[in-house]
């Protein structure tokens, strides 16, 4: 199985259709919203950056080490460039020798190659510190893993899982389509890791949720956005779960891979208030 058979496998799964749909998950870009309703929304935003929670979580322990890479607007106005850049290239450009042309042309901007050497400076400083093979980078609001589909390495390991399933399944063994995608979302994480700033910012060039979030960025009144490094710990995707919270109130807890059965796993946990 490879990715785009995956791909257009995954396009035939039909969902059951929700009426009422209110994707909060992507910024505002448009306008229409009073001054006072924007200032409101662009402060609420903000207050869903890690370096406003990740403090209260790490004083209790609950959360891994970071270290943050505060920015500049010019840097934000550089990304924002940067992507709009790579999206004019073709698809045979944006791969490759002509990919690192493309990126070897980004880094003649002062701006953005003094951001990769201040970026690789300090993920060298929490390797050393946090004691770990390699680190997880990702923007104030999100990370890039929008763009780890169009890496290589991200290709090949996902090729190895899927080999993998076949061997433990026996002669004649398949990876039908759940393992497919059990492999893919695996091979998707780990591609979020490294150790490398230009490895990083690849994947920001390339990501329209960090271009999207750094356009948002630009537009507030105050800027504020940066790079938060964070110790990478190898979690398994049927251990990653989201929780919803309603007026300070813990809801409900769901699998945050919903396409996928993953082996029933017990375990425990204790909500803090």
């Amino acid at each position: 199985m490879d990715v785009s058979a995956l791909g257009m496998a995954l396009k035939r799964v039909k969902l059951k259709k929700n009426k009422e749909v209110n994707d909060r998950s992507a910024p505002m870009m448009k306008a229409g919203l009073e001054k006072k309703d924007l200032d409101q929304y662009y402060k609420d935003v903000q207050d869903t950056y890690v370096e406003s929670w990740e403090p209260l979580l790490t004083a209790k322990g609950l959360t891994f080490r970071t270290a943050y890479v505060p920015m500049q607007k010019k840097e934000a106005e550089a990304m924002v460039k940067a992507y709009e850049a790579h999206e004019k290239l073709s698809e045979e450009e944006k791969k490759g020798k002509h990919y690192a042309k493309f990126y070897a042309m980004l880094l003649k901007d002062p701006v953005f190659s003094k951001m990769q050497e201040t970026l690789q400076k300090q993920i060298d400083e929490c390797l050393n510190l946090f004691k770990c093979d390699k680190v997880f980078v990702k923007g104030s609001s999100r990370s890039a893993k929008d763009a780890v589909i169009d890496l290589q390495n991200m290709t090949a390991d996902f090729e190895s899982r899927c080999q993998n399933v076949k061997k433990q399944k026996g002669e004649g063994g398949k990876c039908d389509l759940n393992s497919g995608v059990v492999s893919l979302l695996g091979a998707g994480k780990d591609a979020m890791s490294g150790t490398s700033a230009q490895y990083f910012l690849q994947l920001f060039v390339r990501s329209e949720r960090i271009y999207q979030d750094m356009r948002l960025a630009l537009q507030m009144k105050d800027f504020k956005s940066g790079w938060a490094i964070r110790e990478w710990i190898d979690v398994d995707i049927g251990m990653e779960f989201r929780g919803f919270v309603y007026r300070r109130k813990f809801c409900a807890l769901c699998q945050y891979d919903y396409l996928v059965k993953v082996i029933e796993r017990r375990i425990e946990y204790r909500l803090v208030r």
